[in-house]
């Protein structure tokens, strides 16, 4: 790996608040403008393998959340995207109530706030599912690359 060369990258979004996060991944496109078949497919490889070992720390419910996510890990975007309208609480894992009811579950279309209390996942899960996993699994996510692009 030389400084200076970024060849590539992909990020996670939170559909909720626009937030970004950059995983970089070093692989010589040095000379292209866009990326061969072959390239978009080990992109696609790689968001899987991504995928599978975040969604292992995604808050287990219904699965829905987990599930959101697959879509965007088979396109050619640079994006994972968790895209449940609960998403964005189970990310910061802050309980949120209606401003009227103060329940966790508020009446339809009321408005919600963050709380002091913090999500007790019992099903396995983390707030901060990707920063979690990240933390754990970088330097196996280098490595995945490597192999991809050295045989």
């Amino acid at each position: 790996d030389q400084p200076g060369q970024s060849y590539g990258s992909i990020w996670y979004r939170s559909a909720v608040y626009g937030d970004h996060m950059r995983v970089n991944v070093t692989t010589d496109l040095s000379g292209l403008t866009k990326l061969t078949k072959d390239q978009k497919k080990k992109k696609i490889l790689l968001k899987q393998q991504i995928l599978k070992d975040t969604n292992q720390n995604v808050p287990l419910g219904s699965n829905h959340l987990r599930n959101s996510a697959v879509r965007s890990a088979s396109d050619s975007s640079d994006y994972l995207t968790w895209d449940t309208p609960y998403a964005h609480f189970q990310w910061f894992g802050k309980v949120m109530v209606g401003i009227k009811s103060h329940r966790p579950w508020a009446r339809k279309y009321e408005r919600k706030v963050y709380t002091n209390r913090d999500i007790k996942y019992r099903k396995g899960g983390h707030k901060d599912w990707f920063e979690y996993t990240k933390a754990r699994k970088l330097k196996s996510w280098i490595e995945f690359v490597r192999k991809l692009y050295t045989g």
